[in-house]
């Protein structure tokens, strides 16, 4: 029986068939497009292997590109006692990519052949005498590469067909979802605080982007772990058609920084991919702390933004309002969110384990913002009892400082402040450094003996990475939480994958509902072949001097309510196949459909003539 491939296997299969991933984390990489842990993945991979469905996975250098355009195959003719030898002899020359044994033939005594390259036809030649003089064999012939052939994956799945490898009709699907972006998980800090956007410039950016692609919708999310551009494409010429390519180039224009400095830190998803990665991201499987909270407000808060500046609308508005749904399914239905979870909950544990006694540390938060009123709250929670806030606005400082029982102070007495402090916690806005080395070297030069513990949480960070080699100051950023960032991951292994089962679900309905808008046009097609079969009936039947009948009209009611009837049965049982076989299956029904109806049409108007 013949077995077929599903979801994650099918997952895996295609992003393999793309290759692997140009960095130095390849199988990390193509884990986070799956969705799964990397170990996961290894696991998978290597249980194919071992049960013979996955061979090999190798590296195809294009020498062309790497300056080596000159190739050839050279055979040689080896003593049978020698070919061990001999093969692995060339084998360690560099110039060398493949050495491998074959049969010979009548006329053909060649068992040995090795591809080797270099830069011109004279340093073929040369590499070739040379490994003639060491190897000892001097009956050879070189067969120069004239033609390199495109090398490429194979395709596992073809979407042009069914299930039973049928041919489907062929449309343009109306539409494409792109998302392009980086996290946490793919780029540094340093670089994602270069590409991060403020309220305004996310507003700027999305009114740019609208500007120049009116037909198209786009949603910015912008955190302290994550940018990333949602958008949809129209699929019709002249629309405004663009690639994930062209909003990488956005990203790095508007921010003034070179492509090339952060290309291999981007992700790309289209399609069910880029609807699974927002479902992820929404219901915080995607967050470093997955079951946090924080995420699912700031993504709310991106649409919000998105619909005020009108860059938004029907796909990327039920697109959204999916991830709200499921984000909530995700909560309710698993333990995820239980405990204390947030990235001001890991920072405040992480001063705990450096800080025996918190509730004796003179505690300074930097930001009175949604971040800076959970440092707050978990400080607290943990006994610390001496606490200030800071944020340029003394006001919203003070106001959040009187909630909590705290002390707000003014934006010029922070200086003065950090003098005294133990911990110091960072999160507030703004583009650049709140502090560099050089300036941050007065503060601790007027320092008594004692350490100084800073978490710097914002992105945008907020202290140059330098203060960190000032001596007594330990400063942590918000990459530096990963080994508490592991323990959570691993105490919700299991909500982890309930959670992934229900926004598999959910990105499964939404796709049905994506996809089943390309079928709209073919139903609209079969509706008017429908009312075509009808007309031409009612026309020869009221043909002659039955033109003029009194009862045609109601005639002609009878016949479209008849229409409109089939109509509703077929539409209805399409719904069924496309459920039960997928919109390729349906979509190739309303196809043949279409054929009879005109069929049935022709026959007609042949009538007619006769």
């Amino acid at each position: 029986m013949k077995k077929h491939i599903f979801g994650m296997e099918r997952r895996i299969l295609d992003v393999l068939r793309e290759g692997l991933p140009r960095s130095q984390t390849p199988y990390k990489d193509m884990a986070q497009r799956i969705g799964i842990e990397t170990s996961e993945l290894l696991a998978i991979l290597k249980d194919w292997k071992e049960q013979g469905k996955l061979r090999r996975i190798g590296a195809i250098v294009n020498h062309f590109k790497v300056g080596l355009p000159e190739g050839a195959m050279v055979v040689w003719q080896v003593e049978s006692e020698r070919i061990a030898e001999i093969g692995k002899l060339c084998a360690g020359f560099a110039e060398i990519s493949h050495a491998y044994e074959r049969q010979t033939h009548e006329n053909w005594p060649y068992n040995l052949y090795t591809m080797i390259h270099g830069k011109n036809t004279e340093e073929v030649q040369k590499v070739v005498e040379h490994i003639s003089q060491v190897c000892g064999v001097s009956n050879y012939r070189i067969l120069v590469t004239e033609k390199e052939l495109k090398k490429i994956s194979p395709t596992y799945f073809d979407a042009s067909r069914s299930s039973l490898g049928i041919r489907v009709p062929s449309y343009e699907p109306r539409a494409m979802i792109h998302v392009v972006g980086l996290n946490h998980k793919s780029a540094p800090i340093g670089i994602r605080e270069k590409l991060a956007f403020d309220a305004a410039d996310t507003v700027k950016a999305l009114r740019l982007l609208k500007g120049k692609f009116p037909n198209a919708e786009f949603v910015l999310l912008s955190t302290c772990n994550r940018v990333e551009l949602y958008s949809v494409s129209p699929s019709l010429a002249g629309a405004g058609e663009f690639d994930a390519e062209e909003i990488a180039n956005f990203l790095s224009e508007f921010h003034g920084l070179a492509l090339e400095d952060f290309r291999e830190f981007l992700y790309f998803y289209r399609g069910s991919e880029a609807v699974r990665h927002l479902l992820m991201v929404a219901s915080s499987l995607d967050s470093m702390l997955v079951g946090e909270l924080q995420i699912i407000a700031q993504v709310k808060e991106s649409y919000a933004v998105a619909c005020r500046a009108k860059s938004t609308g029907k796909i990327l508005n039920r697109l959204f309002h999916c991830s709200f749904s499921t984000s909530k399914k995700v909560h309710t239905i698993t333990s995820i969110s239980s405990g204390r979870i947030s990235i001001a909950g890991v920072a405040i544990e992480l001063a705990m384990q450096i800080f025996a006694d918190v509730s004796s540390a003179t505690a300074v938060v930097i930001g009175a913002g949604e971040m800076g009123e959970l440092l707050v709250q978990h400080l607290l929670h943990v006994g610390c009892k001496d606490i200030v806030v800071f944020n340029r606005s003394h006001e919203r400082a003070v106001d959040m400082a009187e909630r909590y029982g705290v002390r707000g102070l003014k934006w010029e007495e922070l200086n003065e402040q950090l003098i005294t402090a133990d911990i110091v916690v960072a999160a507030a806005g703004g583009q650049d450094y709140l502090f560099d080395k050089k300036s941050f070297k007065k503060i601790t030069g007027s320092r008594k003996a004692g350490t100084l513990l800073i978490i710097d949480i914002a992105v945008p960070r907020n202290f140059e990475p330098a203060v960190n080699e000032l001596e007594n100051v330990y400063l942590y950023s918000i990459d530096d939480l990963s080994d508490v960032v592991e323990q959570n991951r691993k105490a919700r292994a299991e909500d982890i994958a309930k959670g992934m089962r229900i926004v598999d679900k959910s990105a499964s309905d939404f796709m049905d509902w994506f996809r089943a808008g390309d079928i709209g046009p073919l139903i609209g097609q079969m509706r008017q072949r429908f009312a075509q079969i009808g007309q031409k009936e009612l026309n020869s039947f009221f043909a002659g001097p039955k033109q003029e009948d009194p009862c045609k009209k109601a005639a002609e009611l009878m016949v479209k309510q008849i229409v409109n009837r089939l109509l509703h049965c077929v539409i209805k049982n399409v719904n069924l196949v496309a459920q039960k076989h997928g919109l390729a299956e349906a979509a190739k029904q309303v196809d043949s459909i279409i054929q009879q109806a005109e069929e049935i049409s022709s026959g007609l108007d042949n009538n007619e003539e006769r």
